[in-house]
């Protein structure tokens, strides 16, 4: 070649070229070579170079190495190594070939050769190299021959392959003879997947031509190793004749698919087999899915129905019918559920559907398709209608029982009434002893048949769920106080002390419906001195917060009777029910009381339950949610405070309950309390250098002598004769007794005692200057007749004559002179008669009377009479339903009275009546 055209390739050639000295420096370097140094010329570089061995190449002594081939060789091939740009110092990885060329007398004169910069594939496989080592797939590449040439570490570990068999580059079919060997397919090829798969590599294990068996484009097969994973190994002839072979570990994935398959199963099970009918539609309401039951309610296949619309299959009249409720439950994002029914033309029967439609969406939220769901609720529907029916009938019975119970409850009212009334005004008579005995009795009797009445009434309320509940601040000691006021007479009887204590924790004023507490109070109470002959029942009221820091209001009735045996405690609180006939022979009553209580504290979420042994008394304890309340006015415990602080106080009583209640209440006023049982020690605490402020002696009290609190009563009136000390009694007898009397008293306190009345009367007997020894302290002095001082125009409205006597007779008692109508039509014309000259105050108005009833008349004077003119009309009904006081209300009448009424409820209707007419009145002016 002439000398120009090489220079010319030289120059030209893409890979660097360059000759140099035996000695390390360049000598030529053609523009390639340059570049890949990093110098502009050729100058500059064989101006900078000058060693080569020492600043070239990264690895020291690679430039011994690559002389060491040449002068062995003559030339060296494919010399890779990590080499410097020589001018910027970046590192590269170069090729380089080169020869020794020899001079004329055939000693080495210089090197010649290329350099190729191969530092970007050089990082392409040292990162492919990367990825291989680290990729999750196990991987071996076979050459033409079927030798392995090259694994990553991923393949020995999922093959379980040693180090030293791969570095024989063993074949393709001598691995999996290897694996066969040691087990790794089972003894019959059982830990490949499928029967096709077995199939397969039973075919390369026998293949006479292993290579080409080996070498087919495509193969794959899926086997479980020795350690339980599942593999799929996966095989593609390369270009070159040879392959690429990769193992991945399908384990989780097989798994998951296994699952699937049972869960597609089972739904695919429960799907053909629920009664319900099921299928699948997509957006244009072609079916993709029906089943069995969806199949034989419209009597047609699988095939018939999928690929289909409902227009296709049912026509146009029902089909559009069933597009557009798809359409409307595709645009919902709730699933739609309604009822359908279904008529069958050639029977007429009648089938009931519920049908359930979810729209099917995507991840975008776009609707897919629409699943559908209808279940037969023929059988319910004709259950509900039975339901209804018998409800209908239930509430039939029930009314027909309300209907029945106020009927009973009108008619057995209006005699009620008299026995009541009657006996009240004929104890109010000068009597023989017999005779108020005899009267005491009618009276007695009479209370106790209308308390089962009231009893009756009130569990037909509570078991109906008719019955409302208050929520209202009432005063506590009020209602306790109420309740004991009602049995205290009864215990009176029995010699029983009544005894209650309220702790400190407990609010004077709660949130609740003061009606139903004072019966829950008066029903315990009742029961425990029913049944207890001697000693006493204690009430106690505590107060603590909840688990759910709702307060709970504690009460607890205990007394000293016979006891119950545990094993008959779960009859206490059912209805009608009591612990045994035996019972019922000696002690009477219904068994409603308990009963009444446990409802009405399980309608305000509390609850009951008793403690109790045959001989050893029972305790009945509840459990109340409730809140306190703000007093409706000022506490006036403070005067007390100011009044008895500091104050001693003699108290002579037996030890027990009663003594040690009394002293804690004083002693909670703030007084010094001296309490004995013995006479020497009272007499003496009379004497001492500190005397008491006031005695207070229980006349039931004995001391060992036999000597009475009467005799100790009298002993001390002799030592202060003047009333410079106040004596105070606690009696069981009436305080207008003579032998009362006779003792000269400050004041005489009946038992069962209420704190507020010993309160009241330490405040008046202490508060100098106190009253003169000849004063009447013990029986207040007559009052004026009640029309004195609330002067009232009654008209009294009663068609039934008894209960006209009885009425006109209390108000006769209170000092009225009253006009009489016998039905609502003569109230009408009498109230309409005198409306201009405002003749009436009140109207007593009988609901139920001939000729026109008291609901129909007071609604009359209602819509005729001016408010101004209007007289103030008071109900007056043997009705004691749920629901009559607000009948009555809603009629326009202004106060309600439930018969019997009794003169003190009558003088209190009054009292209102007339406070009300005042205000309205005066406000007209």
């Amino acid at each position: 070649m002439p000398h120009n055209d090489f220079a010319t390739l030289f120059d030209w050639l893409p890979l660097g070229a360059y000759r140099s000295s035996l000695q390390g420096r360049q000598v030529r370097a053609n523009p390639a070579l340059v570049r890949i140094n990093g110098f502009e010329s050729e100058a500059e570089m064989l101006a900078a170079v000058d060693d080569i061995g020492g600043r070239w190449y990264v690895q020291p002594g690679r430039r011994e190495q690559f002389r060491a081939l040449l002068e062995a060789n003559g030339e060296v091939q494919d010399f890779v190594s990590e080499v410097f740009r020589y001018k910027t110092r970046e590192r590269i990885w170069v090729r380089e070939h080169a020869r020794l060329v020899p001079g004329a007398d055939g000693e080495p004169m210089f090197y010649e050769g290329t350099v190729e910069d191969i530092t970007e594939s050089r990082r392409a496989a040292d990162s492919l190299a990367i990825t291989l080592k680290n990729i999750g797939q196990g991987i071996m590449r076979f050459d033409a021959e079927g030798r392995c040439i090259f694994h990553n570490e991923q393949a020995l570990r999922l093959l379980d392959l040693p180090p030293e068999l791969m570095a024989r580059q063993p074949t393709a079919h001598e691995l999996v003879l290897w694996q066969q060997a040691r087990g790794d397919f089972g003894d019959k090829l059982e830990l490949l997947h499928s029967a096709q798969d077995r199939e397969f590599l039973a075919r390369i294990i026998q293949a006479r031509d292993p290579v080409t068996a080996h070498h087919a484009p495509t193969s794959s097969y899926i086997r479980r190793t020795r350690q339980g994973r599942t593999l799929e190994i996966l095989s593609r002839a390369l270009p070159d004749g040879g392959s690429v072979r990769t193992y991945t570990d399908v384990t989780d994935y097989v798994q998951t698919q296994e699952a699937l398959a049972r869960q597609k199963a089972m739904l695919g099970a429960l799907v053909d087999n629920i009664p319900d009918r099921i299928w699948l539609k997509d957006v244009d309401g072609v079916y993709l899915l029906s089943n069995p039951a969806h199949q034989r309610q419209h009597g047609l296949t699988q095939q018939q129905i999928v690929g289909r619309t409902a227009q296709h299959l049912f026509g146009d009249r029902y089909g559009n019918d069933y597009r557009e409720a798809d359409l409307q439950a595709m645009a919902s994002l709730a699933p739609m559920v309604y009822e359908d029914r279904l008529v069958d033309r050639e029977t007429g029967t009648v089938q009931y559907f519920e049908l359930v439609k979810v729209a099917m969406r995507d991840e975008a939220g776009h609707c897919t398709g629409l699943l559908g769901i209808a279940r037969d609720i023929t059988a319910r529907k004709r259950v509900e209608a039975e339901l209804i029916a018998a409800r209908d009938a239930a509430d039939a019975g029930n009314r027909a029982k309300a209907d029945f119970l106020a009927n009973m409850s009108h008619e057995i009212r209006t005699p009620m009434n008299a026995v009541i009334g009657m006996s009240d005004l004929l104890l109010q008579t000068p009597l023989t002893a017999q005779q108020q005995e005899f009267a005491e009795i009618i009276r007695t009797s009479g209370e106790t048949l209308l308390a089962l009445i009231n009893g009756i009434l009130d569990f037909s309320r509570i078991e109906s769920g008719h019955l409302e509940l208050e929520c209202l601040p009432m005063d506590l000691v009020e209602c306790l106080e109420g309740a004991l006021d009602v049995n205290c007479g009864a215990a009176r009887d029995k010699g029983l002390d009544l005894l209650y204590w309220i702790d400190d924790a407990v609010p004077r004023t709660i949130l609740g419906d003061a009606t139903r507490l004072r019966q829950i109070f008066v029903n315990l109470i009742s029961n425990a001195v029913k049944f207890t002959a001697r000693g006493e029942v204690c009430v106690h009221l505590g107060w603590r917060q909840g688990g759910d820091g709702v307060p709970l209001l504690l009460g607890s009735v205990r007394d000293t009777g016979i006891g119950i045996a545990v094993d008959r405690l779960d009859r206490l609180f059912k209805s009608f029910s009591q612990v045994d006939a035996s019972t019922t022979r000696q002690f009477g009553g219904t068994g409603l009381g308990l009963a009444i209580c446990r409802r009405l504290l399980t309608l305000m979420n509390g609850r009951i339950w008793v403690e109790s042994s045959p001989g050893a008394g029972s305790s009945f304890h509840f459990e109340l949610p409730c809140r306190a309340a703000e007093p409706a006015s000022a506490d006036d415990a403070s005067g007390t405070a100011a009044a008895l602080a500091a104050r001693r106080l003699l108290l002579v009583a037996d030890e027990g309950n009663a003594r040690h209640f009394l002293e804690r209440q004083t002693r909670r006023w703030g007084m010094q309390v001296l309490a004995t049982a013995s006479w020497g020690e009272a007499m003496a605490r009379l004497q001492a250098r500190e005397p008491v402020d006031a005695a207070v002696i229980d006349l039931q009290w004995r001391d060992d002598d036999g000597r009475s609190g009467c005799a100790l009563l009298a002993a001390m009136r002799q030592q202060y004769p003047t009333h410079r000390l106040p004596l105070l009694a606690l009696t069981t007898e009436s305080i207008d007794d003579p032998r009362i009397r006779r003792l000269e008293l400050d004041r005489a306190l009946r038992k069962p005692l209420r704190y507020r009345q010993l309160q009241d009367a330490l405040e008046a007997t202490m508060r100098p200057p106190g009253p003169p020894a000849h004063a009447p302290a013990i029986r207040a002095p007559a009052q004026p007749p009640m029309a004195q001082s609330l002067p009232l125009r009654i008209l009294l409205a009663e068609d039934n004559a008894v209960n006209l006597r009885v009425t006109s007779l209390i108000l006769s008692g209170l000092g009225y002179d009253i006009e009489i109508a016998t039905d609502g039509r003569q109230a009408l014309d009498r109230v309409m008669g005198a409306a201009q000259a405002l003749a009436l105050d009140v109207v007593l108005m009988d609901v139920q009377m001939p000729v026109m009833d008291g609901l129909d008349a007071t609604r009359q004077i209602v819509a005729q009479v001016p408010q101004v003119r209007r007289p103030w009309i008071i109900a007056m009904t043997a009705n004691a339903m749920e629901g009559d006081q607000s009948t009555c209300l809603a009629a326009g009448m202004d106060d309600y009275l439930s018969k019997p009424a009794r003169a003190a409820a009558i003088a209190k209707a009054l009292e209102r009546a007339h406070a009300a007419l005042t205000l309205r009145r005066a406000g007209s002016d």
